[in-house]
């Protein structure tokens, strides 16, 4: 996670510092529960579409040397029943090594996905949806385990990318977020902010908010990607609706619990707009169940 400071001297500044741990050296297996909303509305914020689903991610301990997992999505939360409608990605199951603060350190098959990534792009330049440059720019882009974990992994690293910081809650920081552009799905960096509080419910619990918004810098590259995905898209005559504005909001809640050492809840929101018309995607992460080793302390001390 990259955190800055902002450009100002903190005179007589009272620091409230938190470590934000986690015992994942501790789990054998782990279970998330994700509620996905999705929703249109229109020009007078009158809600067009509504779509809710409710999954599990089901994660279970691949090696005893590392943090090493096989993490699944499921339709309940004994891992038994498939998701009706996965995605193409959600198809293939992760195995993700973590590091023992707790943040997603690799994808440990990522070339599974970048060979499905290919396919996709592969057939689309067969039939004449991209050009072959453009093809060829993706297929030196996604041989990079980085770009295809968080292409991913994106939600899932967000979930644990607060593992191992020390945060200031008497501060407000500058942070910036990696997000995938809604028409392109080419990574874009987003400048936004991260602060926290003690919520006044709960002596164990932190509560942490960050937001990233496309600026006036941002904007205009998303407009002219708008324009040229629509066009795109459009494959009869009938003329495409004037684009004249078109914003990005990205919004993170993490509710983390001392105690207990590992984050509760996340709520992760997207919301595009074009337009007046918006098109939201919230995610909320809730751990579910955490299976852990007897011997927590002795591996602790292990690593």
């Amino acid at each position: 996670m990259n955190l800055q400071l902002p450009d100002s001297v903190l005179i007589n500044h009272e620091y409230d510092w938190e470590v934000i741990e986690s015992e994942m050296n501790c789990y054998s297996a782990f279970t998330l529960q994700r509620i996905q909303q999705q929703y249109i509305t229109n020009q007078n914020q009158m809600f067009l579409d509504v779509k809710i689903d409710t999954s599990y991610l089901v994660c279970k301990r691949l090696s005893d040397l590392n943090n090493d997992f096989n993490c699944e999505y499921f339709s309940d939360e004994l891992g038994k029943n498939k998701l009706k409608s996965p995605s193409a990605v959600e198809n293939i199951s992760y195995n993700i090594r973590f590091t023992a603060s707790g943040k997603v350190d690799s994808l440990l098959n990522w070339q599974d996905f970048r060979d499905l990534f290919l396919n996709s792009f592969s057939a689309q330049a067969r039939a004449g949806l991209i050009d072959g440059e453009y093809f060829k720019k993706k297929k030196e882009e996604l041989n990079n385990e980085e770009i295809v974990r968080s292409l991913v992994l994106e939600d899932i690293q967000y979930f644990h990318s607060l593992y191992g910081d020390s945060i200031d809650l008497n501060l407000k920081y500058l942070r910036m977020k990696r997000m995938k552009s809604p028409f392109s799905e080419e990574l874009i960096d987003v400048l936004g902010s991260l602060e926290g509080e003690r919520p006044a419910s709960g002596i164990h619990s932190i509560k942490i908010f960050t937001q990233n918004k496309a600026g006036e810098d941002l904007k205009p590259y998303l407009l002219e990607e708008c324009k040229r995905f629509l066009k795109k898209k459009n494959t009869s005559d009938t003329p495409l609706p004037e684009i004249q504005s078109v914003g990005l909001n990205s919004e993170q809640d993490f509710r983390y619990n001392k105690l207990r050492k590992h984050l509760m809840m996340v709520t992760l929101s997207d919301v595009i707009s074009i337009n007046l018309q918006s098109r939201g995607n919230i995610r909320t992460y809730r751990v579910w169940e955490m299976a852990k080793f007897m011997d927590c302390d002795d591996r602790h001390k292990r690593n």
